[in-house]
């Protein structure tokens, strides 16, 4: 017996030694390293937030000649903007450049509000208003970013802008206009991935959607026999800050062998 004891404890160095070397023969499985982030690739999302936009309208009343009557008034027009975006970016080192469209609607709305004073409007004066509403539009814009870490980004965009505008005059009955108008945008924004495949920012645009103009034939006779037409030349512009959120799809990744 105690020569079995001996002859296992003899054994043991030898048995540790012959392990230690085979692991030290084999080799050591490769580390996968997690790939970095990349903002390239294709995306979509919705976004809601608030616009404060202008009206800066001039309206006048005649009977088919010289103007008898004109007020110009610029008059706010705010509200609620919400709506969907799709885009594409790429990047090259900490740079991004992408292409984005959105479309938009919006509770947005204002009043010009003058009186036709008597002598003009038959014998006694007439209040008027002439109310208009942005209740769509869209923008197709450019972007160029700069990502300072890997999950964040800072952008600036611009491009084209174009949208409907609603007019309607109480001078002029229930006359109503519909105007689509093309113009530009522009802007900035801060994004940043909050989860795999999901980005949230922050975003201000300012649009210009350039002169919206028409001609109403109203109820009202002037104090001569003609009825007055109502004219109106209106600029429209917004701006707006909105929050969005994107899924963005993954770029694909070719392997090294």
């Amino acid at each position: 017996m105690r020569i079995l004891m001996v002859t296992a404890l003899a054994f043991f160095p030898v048995l540790d030694t012959a392990l230690a070397a085979d692991m030290d023969a084999r080799p050591l499985a490769p580390m996968i390293a997690a790939s970095p982030y990349t903002w390239s690739g294709a995306y979509f999302g919705g976004n809601v937030g608030f616009g404060w936009g202008r009206s800066v309208d001039t309206s006048t009343l005649n009977t088919g000649g010289p103007s008898l009557f004109s007020d110009t008034q610029s008059s706010n027009m705010n509200g609620i903007v919400g709506g969907g975006q799709i885009g594409y970016n790429y990047q090259n080192g900490y740079w991004v450049e992408g292409l984005e469209a959105d479309f938009q609607a919006t509770s947005q709305r204002s009043t010009h509000s003058f009186t036709c004073p008597a002598g003009i409007c038959s014998a006694a004066a007439v209040p008027a208003t002439l109310n208009q509403e942005p209740n769509w539009f869209g923008t197709f814009r450019g972007r160029i970013g700069f990502a300072p870490l890997e999950r964040l980004l800072l952008y600036a965009t611009g491009g084209l802008a174009y949208g409907q505008v609603d007019s309607t005059s109480t001078l002029a009955g229930t006359n109503r206009t519909s105007d689509i108008n093309a113009g530009w945008t522009a802007g900035a924004g801060i994004e940043a991935l909050v989860a795999e495949n999901w980005t949230v920012r922050v975003e201000y645009l300012h649009v210009d959607l350039g002169k919206v103009s028409d001609v109403f034939t109203s109820t009202v006779p002037s104090t001569g026999t003609p009825m007055l037409i109502s004219n109106f030349n209106s600029r429209v512009t917004d701006n707006i800050v909105r929050a969005a959120v994107n899924y963005k799809f993954n770029w694909p990744i070719i392997p090294k062998y």
